[in-house]
């Protein structure tokens, strides 16, 4: 099979340095969190020290970087990016399946570094992102054939939400959802992450919660925080109480 030019620069693709946020004592649950466009794995370091600390301490956070790619809309420059954007129009025509097929293999290597080297059970991971990096948890997380304990997705959507329905895994039909969105975010609308909700709510029955914050852009503060906190304790106790 001949592997066209674009497919094999994907392929070609390395990822960037992964930041660690160590457990404080026996390691039980972990979290792998993607950053968002042009961002590293590093700049998402200190917030998680910062709950982890206080909240899971018994918790591994790994921050993988993406890898430095062109993206079109900064007219070819290239930086960290899961795949390449080509509007900020429209998220239903993404054309760069390839590049989001390659970052759902490299958040799957580290999952499966959990499982299999760390011998942390699925049930006892949470996949997340922000942006591009929720985007491309959300194509991936509910793929995969081993449930997690939560998926979370800030400022993020849905990408190829018209045919996804066919790669949902039944294993993580039960897995619940967080998204967290600000109405005034000009980068990903409102409308794109509540439809992308309600594509996975009312059309494949995931379960989970939708969070609109009034008046915030594109990014996070502390009610997001909180309400994301909340949410991974709240899955990591399920977890253990259906033990």
């Amino acid at each position: 099979m001949k592997l066209s030019r674009r497919l094999l620069n994907k392929m070609s693709l390395k990822e960037g340095t992964t930041y660690i946020v160590e457990p404080k004592g026996e390691h039980t649950h972990s979290i792998v969190f993607l950053h968002g466009l042009g961002d590293t794995g590093s700049g998402w370091r200190d917030i998680f020290q910062q709950v982890q600390s206080v909240y899971f301490p018994f918790c591994k956070v790994i921050l993988p970087t993406a890898p430095i790619q062109p993206i079109t809309i900064n007219f070819g420059q290239s930086c960290n990016a899961w795949y390449d954007i080509t509007s900020l129009s429209s998220r239903d025509n993404l054309d760069d399946k390839e590049g989001i097929d390659n970052s759902k293999s490299i958040l799957y290597s580290h999952i499966e570094k959990e499982l299999n080297v760390n011998n942390i059970p699925s049930e006892n991971i949470i996949v997340g992102g922000f942006s591009q990096g929720g985007a491309t948890t959300l194509y991936s997380a509910f793929q995969y054939p081993e449930k997690f304990a939560g998926v979370i997705a800030l400022s993020s959507y849905l990408p190829f939400k018209n045919s996804f329905g066919e790669n949902i895994h039944d294993n993580n039909k039960d897995t619940e959802l967080f998204m967290a969105h600000g109405t005034s975010d000009s980068v990903v609308k409102l409308e794109w992450a509540q439809t992308s909700f309600e594509v996975l709510k009312n059309d494949h029955d995931i379960k989970g919660e939708f969070h609109p914050y009034h008046g915030l852009e594109h990014s996070l503060d502390m009610n997001v925080i909180n309400d994301m906190v909340s949410f991974i304790k709240k899955m990591f106790e399920k977890e253990n109480n259906d033990d």
